[in-house]
């Protein structure tokens, strides 16, 4: 079951209890048990949980005892998402995992009283962001990645960000235990950059752009790099923060200031938007970088303001035809280098058809994900179906295409103009314009069934579905937690072939790494979907 759906109804019931009443009642079933401290195992008094169904909003809503004790009572039969939260712990559903929880099935021999509901204390990373004289800096961008599984993949990825306030102060609350890393962006306030590039006469140039005669590099002219605590400018040099469930870790970062370096780049074109530079920080988006741009002649153009490390320079040129070119360097000092030696990036447009020549599902978006850097590109689909991602060129390389709808549909098929396309991937290899079609599929199958250990419903496993072809076909995976009777759902499924496994204690697996899932395929079940067709299995849990 999905925890967010619970958490996001915990905090609906709790504003608003009284006016949503509480699921009908029926036979006289319980939901009981207690809270407590997952930490120390001392039960939690006056924490708020709630419980309701997951298909109606009706739910209700009390406080634990001294005891830590709660009883909901008068439950009819069916499934309830439970869920709590406590000062100094964060709304949590029942055995919480990656967005998935376990739903307490309530009727004849189901085991529905006397829980144990462990609630994780929050963990909490603070600190001082520093200059070179000690002095705090304000308005730093501090940003807070975690090493976590997203979309199957071990990496570590952006958590939160925020500024520095006026001492310097950064707070970052409400954290899971995990692996931590804390790195800031942040200018000199005092710095002046621009001093040091060379004039070149400019027939045509505004004066105003154009740069000032050479001086001698000034004392002003520095730049802070990105900093990864405990004060690195390598990545693999950071020290990761290893944070435990109520933990509060202060982390303060100095920054050391470097001579600012200038890139002059021999343009190919004329530039329409610039060129934007970018840095990537771990496995997370890339991140803009600050610079000064200043135009020394026709043809030419000078970066200056960067301090050392690997960048991408993205250029967008003007023409009868809009072009995208990126540049990857390598920067220890000043460089020249050409937009001709960077790789030409592709407009992608599209078209989103439906089986049937149907109504197009409202409110859809298209996702394309790199499979090498995770970097995502995203469009609206029109209400015509057209998606357009010409403003985000993308580079060559293999991208994962998806689908988001809140209405039943999946991607079917995919076609393109200047792209190869392997299951739900397209293989971009030149800056040919790209032109997808797109094919839903309304005709979908659910798969539901019920983990067993050594026969007995195992509740909290991965239930793990995987298409054939799955290094192909990461969209198609579907993942859910069994819920406290063992049994699990599976909606949306396209027609295909898959395996289904239950995995006991897999939360922290690549679960969609071929290497990694070779063991457990062996001894899944096999079902094979039609389109409209329901299915229930049974899934011995592995470890």
């Amino acid at each position: 079951m999905s925890a967010h759906r619970a958490a996001f109804r915990l905090t609906i019931v709790l504003a608003v209890t009284a006016a949503l009443g509480q699921p009908p009642a029926g036979q006289n079933s319980r939901i009981s048990g207690t809270v407590v401290n997952a930490l120390s195992g001392q039960p939690l008094s006056h924490t708020q949980v709630a419980v309701g169904l997951p298909q109606n909003d009706a739910a209700q809503a009390m406080m634990t005892a001294e005891d830590g004790r709660f009883a909901f009572e008068n439950l009819r039969a069916g499934k309830y998402w439970l869920a709590a939260e406590h000062k100094g712990f964060a709304r949590q559903a029942f055995d919480e995992h990656e967005g998935f929880s376990t739903a307490i099935a309530v009727g004849p021999n189901l085991i529905s009283e006397n829980l144990i509901f462990r609630l994780r204390p929050d963990a909490v990373i603070s600190g001082t962001i520093f200059d070179e004289q000690n002095e705090p800096v304000r308005g730093a961008q501090v940003m807070l990645f975690r090493r976590a599984i997203d979309n199957g993949h071990q990496g570590t990825y952006l958590q939160a960000q925020e500024g520095s306030d006026d001492l310097g102060r950064y707070l970052f609350s409400r954290l899971r235990p995990g692996t931590y890393f804390v790195v800031v962006s942040a200018q000199p306030w005092y710095a002046q950059h621009g001093r040091t590039v060379k004039n070149v006469k400019c027939e045509g140039c505004d004066a105003a752009t154009t740069a000032a005669p050479d001086q001698a590099r000034s004392a002003l002219d520095v730049v802070y790099a990105i900093t990864y605590y405990p004060g690195a400018t390598d990545a693999n040099d950071a020290k990761p923060i290893i944070v435990k469930p109520g933990e509060r870790v202060t982390a303060d970062i100095t920054l050391t200031p470097v001579p600012a370096l200038n890139v002059r780049i021999k343009l190919a074109g004329a530039l329409s938007q610039g060129v934007t530079v970018t840095q990537r920080v771990f496995d997370g988006d890339p991140i803009n970088v600050p610079n000064e741009g200043l135009v020394m002649g026709k043809g030419e153009i000078t970066i200056g303001g960067l301090p050392p490390g690997h960048f991408v320079l993205a250029f967008t040129s003007a023409g009868k035809e809009r072009s995208s070119r990126e540049v990857e360097v390598d920067i220890s000092g000043d460089a020249d280098i050409s937009e001709s030696e960077g790789t030409r990036a592709s407009a992608v447009t599209g078209v989103v058809k439906l089986d049937g020549s149907r109504v197009l599902p409202q409110r859809a978006y298209v996702l394309l994900r790199s499979r090498t850097s995770g970097a995502a590109f995203g469009s609206r689909i029109s209400a015509k179906g057209e998606f357009d991602l010409q403003n985000q060129p993308l580079p060559p390389g293999t991208y994962e295409v998806s689908l988001f709808t809140t209405q039943r549909a999946a991607v079917k098929t995919i076609e393109a103009t200047g792209a190869k396309v392997t299951g739900h991937n397209i293989e971009i290899a030149n800056a040919m314009p790209v032109r997808l079609i797109v094919t839903l599929s309304q005709g979908l199958g659910q798969v539901a069934g019920t983990a067993r250990r050594e026969g007995q419903p195992l509740p909290g496993a991965m239930i793990v579905l995987i298409p054939e072809h799955p290094e192909n076909n990461i969209p198609l995976f579907r993942r859910d937690q069994s819920d406290s009777d063992g049994t699990f759902s599976l909606p949306n499924v396209l027609p295909g072939k898959y395996t289904i496994v239950a995995i006991e204690n897999g939360w922290d697996l690549e679960w969609s790494n071929a290497d990694t899932l070779d063991r457990y395929i062996k001894n899944g079940t096999v079902v094979n979907v039609i389109a409209n067709g329901r299915y229930n299995v049974e899934a011995v849990a592995q470890q």
